[in-house]
């Protein structure tokens, strides 16, 4: 048996045809702006919890100028 031999005795799966809705993985639209809107939102919020914090605990908080 040869190697081109061998090749042709596989059998060939068989082809399946999806139309570009059924080949999507999901769903785009109203979900994923809330999750994208909700995680800067709750972005926002830490970074301003992160400047409220670090201007509580500044020592200098009149600064010299020069």
């Amino acid at each position: 048996m040869t190697i081109s031999n061998h090749r042709s005795q596989r059998q060939q799966p068989e082809r399946v045809t999806e139309s570009a809705t059924d080949a999507r993985q999901g769903r785009y639209g109203k979900p994923v702006l809330a999750v994208l809107l909700s995680a800067l939102v709750l972005a926002m919020m830490a970074w301003g919890a992160a400047e409220i914090w670090g201007e509580s605990i500044d020592i200098d908080r009149h600064p010299r100028h020069r």
